[in-house]
């Protein structure tokens, strides 16, 4: 018999980075340390979450990471074939979405997507802009059985 697989949203972290201790670390060889705290919470929301739906096994896990946040889409997956080990989780696909950086200029209004480095208003030159968007991590979906 086949198992049922059931799909629900976690929208619960949906934390914006920028309290200083999830930044990467300028120290040679920690690079990429901040992912595994930021997987290890992931862990830990699909585990709840998982738990309150009575699931036998987490079968994929789909995140949403804003391109300001710095978090990379390989360290977490690579960290959550670690923290799942032992657990109903350990094997789940994982998919890391980067979301665009979302601003908006105070000199005129409008909004637009930016790139990382360069968040001048495309219509006015303005550099008095807002972040909108960009830093989220968000738990979007996951899939078990």
């Amino acid at each position: 018999m086949e198992a049922e697989r059931v799909s629900f949203l976690e929208i619960s972290l949906a934390f914006v980075l920028g309290n200083g201790k999830m930044f990467l670390s300028q120290m040679q060889g920690d690079f990429f340390m901040h992912e595994l705290g930021v997987t290890q919470e992931i862990f830990n929301i699909v585990m709840r979450e998982a738990k309150k739906h009575g699931a036998k096994r987490v079968l994929k896990v789909e995140v949403e990471v804003g391109e300001f946040s710095t978090i990379e889409p390989e360290p977490v997956k690579l960290y959550f074939e670690v923290v799942s080990k032992g657990s109903i989780a350990e094997g789940a696909e994982v998919e890391v979405r980067k979301l665009p950086i979302r601003v908006k200029c105070n000199s005129c209004g409008h909004e637009y997507t930016a790139e990382k480095y360069d968040l001048t208003c495309p219509r006015c030159g303005s550099i008095d802009v807002e972040i909108i968007g960009g830093r989220e991590l968000i738990v979007t979906k996951i899939d078990v059985e």
